[in-house]
């Protein structure tokens, strides 16, 4: 199915670019894309929150919650700070 016309009146609000305006199966949603990739960040970012929670909570790290709350933050902020590099 090719986009109408009526594409143009909406595209500024669905953020296109002139590139994607006229090819838009070109928008990169394949597993290996930027997308994806973000995803993986976040994943891990959260995985490795999770092992820090429980290794504390079990008593195998002996820091506060505030420090670990902090570790978490920052982990937080450098992945956001390597994805949108």
């Amino acid at each position: 199915m090719e986009p109408t016309e009526r594409l143009n009146v909406f595209a500024p609000y669905l953020g296109l670019s002139p590139l994607e305006k006229s090819n838009p199966q070109s928008n990169s949603e394949t597993p290996g894309s930027d997308k994806q990739m973000v995803s993986n960040w976040y994943l891990v970012a959260a995985g490795l929150s999770a092992i820090l929670l429980l290794a504390v909570t079990l008593g195998l790290i002996p820091i506060s919650g505030e420090f670990l709350g902090g570790i978490i933050i920052a982990l937080f902020l450098a992945t956001n700070a390597v994805t949108r590099l």
